[in-house]
C-alpha cells in the first residue's frame, strides 16, 4: 500500500466560523466517487461552507476509484481546503467496497455517506442532527412511487433479507455506534447501503427536497451486476440453512425407508433375493450422505457467522488536509513569566 499525506497550511485552510455550530459531536462526510470529477474543489466548496456553518467539528473523506492524477496535482486541487482528507483506492475496488471504506476512515461522532451530487443538494446538517439526537440511522428517501412492485427486486429481498427500496437515495447518516456494528459484519458492502428486515436498528427516513432535481442513478452494468452477486451470495447462511433443514428431512425419510425394508421383509410378502440388502444398503447411504451434508452445511453456517469483517486494504495515496485546533488558543501550560524558574524549597519549621 502506498500512502502519501500532504497537509496545507493553516494560512490556506482557515474557515470562518459562524455562532451555531453544533459543537458537541464531530461530523464525518464521506463522498464516493468512482472517478474524480472535473472541478471537484469548486463543487466542494458550497458544502465546506455549509458545514463550516453548521459545525465546530467536521471533516470530509473524498474516496476515488481509479485515479489517475499525481500526488502534486492533488495536493494544488484541495490545498485550499480545509478538513478534507482524498483516498485514491485500486480501480477494481467496487463502488459499495469504496463507501465500507470510507465509513471504515472516518472518525466523526456522526458519519454521512453520500455522493458529491446528493451532498450538494440535501441538508447534511439535518440530516446529522436527525441522526445524532435519535441515535438511528437516518436516510434521505424519495418519492414512495419508486417502491412499485418489481418481481426481480421483490425476489431478491425475499432471498437476501435486504429492503431494496429504489426509494432510499445514497445519502444516509449512521451514528458511530450503530456504524461500528455494520463495520465488523462481514456483509458491510451491503449493510451501508440496504437496511435488513430484521434490523435491530431500524432506519429512519426523511423526505428529499421537492423543489430540487435529484441526480438519476444510472449504474455501470458491471457495478449492477457485482451489486446483485453480492446479494446472493449475502443469501449464503439462508441456503446454507435450508440446505441442512432438507438434509435432516432425508436423513429421517432415509430411516424410515429401512424401517420399511425390514418390516416388510419380515411380514412373510415374497420379494426378490438381496432386496432387503439393497434396500438397505441404499437406505443407509442415503442417511450417511444426508447427515455428512447437513453437517457441512451446518458447520458452514457457524463460519459464516463468525467471520470478522476485515477487508482488503486498497488505498494506494492519501492526501490530509485536516486540523481540528487551528483556532484553539487555550493551552494546559502556564506560559507565564515565572515558568521555568527554580524555586527554594519552604524551610522547615
Amino acid at each position: 500500500m502506498l500512502a502519501m499525506t500532504h497537509v496545507a497550511s493553516r494560512e490556506q485552510s482557515e474557515t470562518p466560523m459562524g455562532n451555531s455550530q453544533r459543537k458537541d459531536y464531530l461530523l464525518s462526510l464521506v463522498l464516493v466517487e468512482t472517478s474524480l470529477p472535473d472541478g471537484i474543489g469548486a463543487d466542494l466548496k458550497p458544502v465546506l461552507s455549509n458545514l463550516a456553518q453548521a459545525f465546530q467539528y467536521w471533516e470530509i473523506i473524498i474516496v476515488i476509484s481509479g485515479i489517475q492524477a499525481s500526488s502534486q496535482d492533488l495536493g494544488e486541487q484541495f490545498a485550499n481546503l480545509p478538513n478534507v482528507r482524498v483516498l485514491c483506492v485500486w480501480d477494481r475496488a467496487g463502488y459499495y467496497r469504496l463507501r465500507t471504506l470510507g465509513a471504515s476512515e472516518a472518525i466523526g461522532d456522526v458519519v454521512i455517506i453520500s455522493t458529491l451530487q446528493e451532498a450538494l443538494i440535501s441538508d447534511l446538517a439535518a440530516l446529522a442532527d436527525k441522526s445524532r439526537d435519535a441515535g438511528e440511522p437516518v436516510v434521505i428517501s424519495l418519492s414512495k412511487a419508486l417502491d412499485a412492485f418489481s418481481p426481480m427486486r421483490t425476489s431478491l429481498s425475499s432471498l437476501t433479507g435486504y429492503k431494496l427500496l429504489k426509494s432510499d437515495t445514497h445519502t444516509a447518516a449512521f451514528p458511530r455506534h450503530d456504524l461500528n456494528r455494520i463495520l465488523e459484519m462481514p456483509t458491510a458492502d451491503l449493510d451501508l447501503r440496504f437496511e435488513r428486515q430484521d434490523a435491530m436498528t431500524p432506519r429512519k427516513r426523511i423526505a428529499a427536497s421537492e423543489h430540487k432535481n435529484w441526480p438519476a442513478r444510472k449504474g455501470h452494468f458491471l457495478q449492477r451486476f457485482a451489486l446483485i452477486s453480492d446479494l446472493i451470495a449475502s443469501s449464503a447462511p439462508r441456503a446454507l440453512s435450508a440446505i441442512s433443514l432438507l438434509s435432516a428431512l432425508v436423513a429421517v425419510a432415509s430411516l424410515l425407508y429401512c424401517a420399511y425394508a425390514i418390516i416388510v421383509y419380515f411380514s412373510g410378502i415374497d420379494v426378490q433375493d438381496g432386496w432387503l440388502t439393497i434396500s438397505l444398503v441404499l437406505g443407509l447411504t442415503s442417511f450417511f450422505l444426508s447427515c455428512a451434508l447437513g453437517a457441512l452445511s451446518l458447520g458452514l453456517v457457524a463460519i459464516l457467522d463468525r467471520l470478522s469483517g476485515g477487508r482488503q486494504q486498497v488505498i494506494l495515496e492519501e492526501f490530509s488536509n485536516t486540523d481540528f485546533f487551528r483556532e484553539t488558543n487555550d493551552l494546559n501550560i502556564d506560559l507565564g513569566t515565572g515558568a521555568g524558574q527554580k524555586t527554594e524549597p519552604e524551610a522547615k519549621s
